[in-house]
């Protein structure tokens, strides 16, 4: 694995690299010319988390979008949520909820990371700052036994290696390389926590893409919205 220590990795690789989004689109967002969609359903509550401080921010509103519309496939009533902006209990008030992680060690409200670790409710990680919750130190990587207990699964660093192609259910998918750094966990307790996809690549070499904890957790290496 090609495991690095956080912070290692540039901050224009982590925080937001996607040559498909340009500056015209920024300035359109900008100015209020995309708006939000009303994601409407009858069959259960969702709620999408994103980060939208910093530099790059404005595209998780962007991001956010793309996978509501995923979820009106499922005929959801799909909210919106800035995780900057999160209130205790938003979690539990949702049949399911997602957060999508692209802006690198965004601080995560500390109701938000209370409510991932207590909430029995169907819950989906993607991309950064898992460590938040994983680790008792980011800085020496210690592992939360309460995490490790909940997910059946350690968080060990960021790997940049770059796969280029994810495995499941034995077909290959392309992967773009536009968030090449994915987050590496390690499963501890294999009675509770398995593998739905591998990252992999020519070698041989392979990395968890998707690893779920029973019905209950998931977490995604990356963004997929930015690939």
């Amino acid at each position: 694995l090609g495991v690095v220590a956080l912070g290692t990795v540039s901050q224009a690789q982590m925080r937001y690299h996607d040559p498909l989004v340009g500056r015209d689109l920024r300035r359109s967002f900008w100015k209020g010319k995309i708006k939000r969609a009303n994601y409407k359903g009858s069959s259960g509550k969702a709620i999408v988390l994103y980060d939208t401080s910093g530099t790059f921010g404005w595209a998780g509103d962007l991001y956010s979008q793309q996978l509501a519309n995923l979820l009106t496939h499922f005929d959801l009533n799909v909210t919106l949520q800035p995780i900057e902006t999160y209130k205790s209990g938003m979690l539990k008030q949702n049949d399911i909820a997602f957060y999508l992680g692209f802006v690198y060690d965004n601080p995560l409200p500390a109701a938000f990371k209370a409510d991932v670790m207590a909430d029995k409710n169907p819950f989906c990680w993607a991309g950064f700052n898992i460590w938040q919750v994983a680790w008792t130190n980011s800085a020496y990587r210690a592992h939360d036994p309460a995490f490790v207990a909940r997910t059946g699964m350690q968080f060990m660093g960021l790997d940049d290696t770059g796969y280029p192609t994810v495995q499941y259910k034995g077909i290959n998918l392309v992967k773009e390389q536009n968030a090449y750094v994915e987050g590496a966990v390690q499963i501890t307790n294999p009675s509770l926590a398995s593998v739905v996809a591998l990252s992999s690549d020519t070698d041989g070499s392979s990395l968890p893409y998707i690893t779920k904890a029973g019905s209950k957790f998931c977490y995604v290496a990356d963004n997929p919205m930015m690939d």
